[in-house]
């Protein structure tokens, strides 16, 4: 039996979704980025930021930042 790989979602991040993804952060990172600090990046118009969501509840597995 072939296991299916559980279906992934790209779309924009929004600055609402700052502590989410610092807690993403703070699992891979040391020193890790700080929830205000990120969410103030995140606000401005010159960085782009996406994250990934998995399974059926949606759950953010990862992001991606660029300035």
């Amino acid at each position: 039996m072939t296991r299916r790989a559980p279906t992934a979602r790209i779309r924009a991040a929004q600055s609402g979704e700052a502590a989410a993804i610092a807690a993403i952060h703070r699992e891979l990172f040391d020193p890790p980025w700080e929830r205000d600090g990120l969410r103030r990046l995140l606000e401005l118009t010159a960085v782009r930021a996406f994250v990934a969501e998995v399974g059926p509840a949606q759950m953010l597995a990862g992001f991606i930042l660029g300035r």
